[in-house]
């Protein structure tokens, strides 16, 4: 997904998370959103398209990093090629044609099969969930406000948000009720081909290799991808809401853990598959596999 559509899908998220009214937290809501992202030059807010995506990364480029809202840090995984010592030790690389960057991005490797991407891809958003919760419940916690903690959740929010938002882009996969042709997937999937019902999250049943894709058509369907009046970037808003309430919910709970329960029926919802294969261990135990059956239904 490029630059502008990971800033759409968020901050339309944002717009729905932010309707509700919260607790006081102390701020924490505030720090992990961030300010608005303003989108008074965007040519069409709608839609993804390069005039915008330029701009979203020039705005990108000359925000104070203390200053980036959520939609930016979420969009910055894809600017950025070294996040933190923590997340690349080696301090490799993990852009879109490293095979360590493809869970960052939910796509394949060319020695990987399609299963075992999806694996890595699931499990990625899972530990970041986690680490997320864990450090956001330390800094609610806490009397003194941690801003290392505060630092990390953001971190870990926007890691985990990126990859999933980018499951929804038909760039990086396809999304069918149905088995599909591929072949004739491929073009109809450029224009956002779901194969269901509007509002229906289809099982992802391919997952692509950049390193084999033509750039011209992953960017182009990224565009698609982006574009709120496609039925995968509305979804994906969804997704996104979904996944900042599972983890408010484990933060509020004063447990500072990820609810197992609540995330199998995350990735049920949002990240089941068909086709592919075994199921993570994350997921395992016949929950995603009845899940797809009841779609098939």
């Amino acid at each position: 997904m490029r630059v502008d559509g990971h800033i759409k899908i968020t901050e339309e998220a944002i717009g729905r998370i932010s309707s509700i009214p919260l607790a006081d937290d102390g701020g924490l809501v505030e720090y992990l959103l961030g300010s608005s992202f303003d989108s008074s030059d965007w040519e069409n807010p709608g839609k993804g398209n390069e005039k915008d995506n330029r701009s979203a990364f020039k705005n990108w480029a000359i925000t104070a990093e203390s200053k980036k809202p959520l939609s930016h840090r979420i969009a910055g995984v894809d600017l950025l090629r070294i996040w933190s010592k923590k997340e690349s030790p080696d301090g490799g690389y993990w852009t879109h044609a490293a095979q360590n960057g493809q869970p960052y991005h939910f796509m394949g490797w060319k020695d990987e099969s399609e299963m075992m991407s999806y694996t890595k891809a699931v499990e990625f958003i899972h530990t970041h969930a986690k680490s997320w919760i864990k450090a956001a419940y330390k800094c609610q916690e806490s009397e003194r406000k941690d801003s290392a903690s505060y630092g990390q959740s953001v971190i870990d929010l926007a890691l985990a948000l990126h990859s999933l938002q980018d499951s929804f882009s038909p760039g990086h996969t396809i999304r069918s009720r149905f088995p599909v042709n591929l072949e004739v997937a491929t073009e109809k999937n450029r224009l956002g081909y779901v194969g269901g019902n509007k509002g229906e999250t289809a099982p992802i049943r391919k997952i692509y290799t950049y390193t084999n894709q033509n750039k011209n058509d992953h960017q182009h369907a990224d565009h698609a991808g982006g574009s709120l009046d496609k039925p995968l970037a509305s979804l994906a808003v969804s997704a996104t809401v979904d996944f900042f309430w599972m983890g408010w919910e484990s933060i509020t709970t004063k447990s500072g853990e990820l609810d197992r329960k609540r995330w199998k029926k995350f990735v049920n919802t949002w990240l089941v598959q068909a086709d592919l294969g075994f199921q993570p261990v994350s997921v395992r135990k016949g929950t995603a596999h009845s899940a797809a059956k009841r779609v098939k239904e």
